[in-house]
């Protein structure tokens, strides 16, 4: 502790000389310190080299000024240092994942993946974790239980997550207020959807394990296959921003670790201590399909605009799994399945309208017949990967989770806005499918 004074006057150092190329040993001098001592202590109290987290906080700021300014992605380019446009380029995919003009479409990345100024809350949690750092083990298969709402990052507003998080809980206890409560176990789930990139909204649910009684309202369910998981420890939900900076921009970069597949996983303690378990797995360079994924076309499927007539379809809001969904749709459109198949009818999923680009876009489903008419929608063209699935819609819907939320972020491509089209579904033997899918994506 008796060194957070001297690590913050670095800090504020950085801060000052950006967007300016760094100089350690100017800061050296400005700290009255030896280069070695600034970047030891720095990186002993923070994790993080003095170095990139100059870089990270460089690029952040550039990606802020692309996502909230009309100037060009050059222009801001040099202000920011960069010699050309294609080394800037380089920097924020390797810093980010994604290219500078993916922060213009969609401003509300930048807050999303960006490193935000490291302030005290993560200084002690770094201490926590150093003293007390991540467990792996075995988080075992359940069936749970709960109610569902929609919610806005950590990083736009952590007073109003917390307070959310509280309706969430006031919501669970009014729709399971007869039941009988007596050694249940209790979490919040935290899932991402299609437009979580884009609008930074996701959902969580929260969850009960045992049997599920009557409700006065519709209630999710959910079905955790067992998993490895890693379990970080917080004294409390003021940490939680913290949690995410440690676990993106140190826990992973350092054992070279990538999200596996959703959801997070959180459990409040009696001692107010939150309990965070995220399943996490090596970022490797060959990376292997999930397991239901039989084929993924390398190029993409360009699909010119059509026009037609759709038959729109809002999917029940507490079918929070995507596996949960694909059931309801198939169910549903079960008659025109063979038309489906034979390229006569295509089931979109997704909203049409860019205003409902939210949660909700995962719960509208369309019936679309080409046609021309003067009734006829247009539905704009667009890139897509080609997915081929097998197995059954409980694997499914788990390998299109990691697909979206894990694979794609090692890929060539990045999940956009737009519609999945479901353009074959036939039923197998032993409660299987074979789906084709086409997902709207862009070059990363």
């Amino acid at each position: 502790m008796r060194q957070f004074p001297f690590i913050f006057r670095i800090l504020e150092a950085v801060e000052i000389q950006l967007p300016k190329k760094l100089d350690i040993d100017a800061l050296s001098l400005i700290l009255k310190v030896s280069r070695w001592h600034l970047q030891h202590e720095f990186k002993r109290f923070t994790g993080i080299s003095v170095g990139r987290y100059y870089r990270l906080r460089l690029l952040t700021l550039a990606i802020e000024a692309i996502a909230h300014s009309d100037r060009r992605i050059i222009d801001i380019a040099l202000d920011f240092g960069f010699e050309s446009q294609e080394a800037f380029y380089r920097a924020v995919k390797q810093a980010f994942t994604v290219s500078p003009k993916h922060f213009k479409r969609d401003p509300t990345l930048a807050k999303l993946v960006g490193i935000p100024k490291i302030d005290s809350n993560y200084l002690q949690f770094f201490q926590m974790m150093s003293e007390h750092p991540p467990v792996e083990e075995m988080f075992e298969s359940q069936e749970l239980v709960g109610v569902q709402q929609n919610f806005s990052s950590v990083f736009f507003n952590s007073q109003a997550l917390s307070t959310k998080v509280t309706l969430l809980w006031d919501n669970f206890n009014k729709a399971t207020h007869d039941w009988r409560h007596e050694g249940r176990q209790y979490y919040v789930l935290e899932y991402r959807n299609n437009c979580s990139g884009r609008s930074g909204q996701f959902q969580m649910l929260a969850v009960c394990d045992g049997d599920e009684e009557p409700s006065n309202q519709p209630l999710a369910s959910i079905e955790l296959t067992a998993r490895t998981m890693w379990r970080f420890s917080l004294p409390n939900s003021m940490y939680i921003s913290s949690l995410f900076i440690y676990l993106h921009h140190v826990y992973c970069y350092q054992h070279k670790l990538t999200l596996n597949r959703l959801p997070y996983v959180w459990k409040l303690e009696q001692s107010g201590s939150l309990q965070f378990r995220v399943e996490l797995k090596p970022t490797l360079e060959l990376i292997d399909l999930p397991s239901s994924i039989h084929h993924l076309e390398k190029d993409l499927t360009l699909k010119p605009e059509q026009s037609g007539c759709l038959d729109i379809h809002t999917i029940p809001g507490n079918l929070v799994q995507k596996s949960q969904r694909l059931a309801y749709i198939l169910e549903k459109y079960s008659d025109c399945l063979s038309a489906v198949n034979t390229g006569q009818v295509q089931l979109l999923i997704g909203r049409a309208d860019s205003d409902g680009y939210t949660t909700s876009h995962d719960y509208q489903v369309s019936r679309f017949i080409e046609e021309k008419s003067d009734r006829a929608v247009k539905v704009e063209a667009g890139k897509y990967l080609k997915c081929v699935l097998i197995g059954t819609l409980a694997n499914i819907g788990e390998s299109l989770d990691s697909l979206y939320y894990s694979h794609l972020t090692e890929s060539r491509y990045v999940l956009v806005q737009g519609f999945e089209w479901i353009t074959c579904a036939e039923e197998r033997s032993n409660h299987e499918w074979y789906i084709e899918l086409l997902i709207p994506v862009a070059k990363r």
